[in-house]
């Protein structure tokens, strides 16, 4: 760096003043003569320009080991632990001779297996201070674990869109087709984030609990309880899972893919056989339009039939040559009893009905 170009980074990095406004009055006037100017889009490059020289100091000193950056965050990795304690060594040199401190608390370690215990005596230290050995780790919004199947990250990307669906306010009230454009927007980027970096690590079961945040919306979105099969839920409102919405753009393992949807045919096959007749939901498109403020008797009738109302069988939700119905007398009742069943007032197919064509 020279000329022109020299000259205006030294007149960037001059000692500058500032006053801070609390929004009552302004403070004294404060002298920065430490670092590169906060906010300022130079900074990041000058930044960069600062760790060069690390860079090529672990480039040259320990090719057996690799490292990474991103801002001020750093992770390097090597097949044998040498490698990683060279580089712990050349970084606290480096450190100490360009006046930057690493935060040895937030350092982790982390042995990438198959399985089985650490060897004994495994230890790594910087600037004499132990690290800690860690089972799992979140880099850049990835949780990583030993074995690299990512079963945390899933769980804690459910945990994630369960927390976006619930600050979602009047989603009851939404269409279908208004809800799909939240979903996309709101809870989708979270399930995709990075996600091709691992997509192709993931199992068919992992695949499946991918499907699980869009069930989880919807089951809110037609008042369902949470216990809810999350096939039915989607056949019920004539989508495609989460994971066929983005096989198309992520490369999800083939074996695992083809597994995947062996499962989803073989339950929704299941789901065809169990869940006779279909219910008021299939036969009607009505309630799910906007403002549909019986919806969920549609949505509820389609699932369990209110079975649970009209059965003697206490708790029974699933219809069963057993069951008998406690207003009429019926015995071996199906699992929409309710909607032919009119004894002792009952009438509820006329109210299903009405709402199907509101």
């Amino acid at each position: 760096m020279k000329g022109r170009l020299l000259r205006t980074t030294q007149a960037l990095l001059q000692p500058n003043r500032i006053r801070v406004d609390d929004g009552i009055q302004f403070t004294p006037i404060i002298l920065q003569t430490n670092g590169v100017l906060q906010g300022d889009s130079y900074s990041p490059t000058l930044f960069v320009c600062y760790l060069t020289s690390l860079c090529n100091r672990l480039e040259t000193e320990i090719p057996q080991a690799k490292s990474l950056f991103y801002a001020d965050d750093m992770a390097a990795f090597s097949r044998e632990p040498s490698g990683i304690k060279a580089i712990l060594e050349t970084l606290c040199s480096w450190s100490s001779e360009f006046k930057l401190q690493v935060n040895a608390q937030k350092t982790k370690i982390m042995v990438f297996r198959r399985g089985g215990r650490l060897p004994g005596g495994l230890r790594f230290e910087y600037n004499d201070k132990p690290l800690e050995i860690v089972a799992k780790y979140e880099y850049l919004g990835i949780t990583l674990q030993p074995t690299l199947t990512f079963t945390e990250h899933i769980a804690k990307l459910r945990g994630k869109c369960a927390a976006a669906i619930s600050t979602i306010p009047n989603l009851q009230s939404c269409s279908i087709e208004t809800a799909q454009r939240i979903f996309a927007m709101k809870v989708q980027p979270i399930v995709t984030h990075n996600m091709q970096t691992f997509a192709r690590r993931l199992s068919a079961p992992q695949l499946r609990q991918l499907d699980g945040p869009k069930a989880m919306f919807y089951k809110r979105a037609l008042s369902l309880h949470s216990n809810t099969s999350n096939t039915f839920v989607i056949m019920m409102v004539r989508m495609k899972t989460l994971v066929d919405d983005i096989s198309d753009r992520y490369a999800f393992n083939p074996i695992a893919l083809a597994q995947y949807h062996s499962t989803c045919e073989t339950r929704v096959n299941e789901l065809m056989e169990i869940m006779q007749p279909p219910g008021p939901a299939f036969t009607s498109a009505a309630w799910m339009g906007s403002c549909q403020k019986q919806r969920h008797v549609i949505t509820r009738c389609t699932v369990h039939g209110f079975h649970n109302h009209v059965c003697t069988t206490r708790n029974c939700y699933n219809a069963s040559d057993s069951c008998v119905c406690r207003i009429c007398g019926m015995s071996a009742i199906h699992r929409m009893h309710v909607l032919d069943c009119s004894r002792g007032g009952l009438a509820l197919s006329e109210f299903v009905a009405a709402c199907s064509d509101t």
